[in-house]
């Protein structure tokens, strides 16, 4: 599992990412944007470590997910988890980006104002919208 940072407004928001082929260090909400501005779908689960049914559902549909995407289209697809018990801007991060419960998936490319975001999450539903933005 690698970790990437994101620094907010001097704050420090840490992402634990499935990842392995995501090794770069991301400094802000718009260097994320900015990947999905290079055809890429970005999907990024809010999670926290104490939430059971997070656990549970990075561990069954998050990461399989992953690796299956991953496989078929490499570093198209990068996926993402926000741990949002970290610091208050993780929750100001989920405030702006309209989630207020865990779990909760977005999928967005191009830009964030252009997501899907699903409370609870669906696997097939997340995989449609990956799917809608692969075309």
């Amino acid at each position: 599992m690698t970790t990437k940072k994101i620094f907010i407004s001097g704050a420090l928001l840490v992402i634990f990412a499935f990842n392995a082929f995501a090794m770069d260090t991301i400094t802000s909400l718009d260097t994320l944007q900015s990947k999905a501005n290079q055809n890429k779908v970005i999907v990024a689960v809010f999670s926290a470590a104490w939430c059971a049914p997070c656990k549970t559902f990075k561990e069954n549909i998050f990461t399989p997910m992953e690796n299956s995407y991953k496989e078929k289209y490499g570093n198209r697809v990068e996926f993402y988890v926000f741990d949002v018990t970290e610091t208050a801007v993780a929750k100001s991060v989920q405030t702006r980006l309209g989630i207020n419960t865990i779990p909760a998936v977005i999928v967005f490319s191009g830009s964030m104002d252009n997501r899907d975001i699903f409370v609870p999450p669906s696997g097939q539903l997340i995989r449609d919208a990956i799917d809608k933005r692969l075309k």
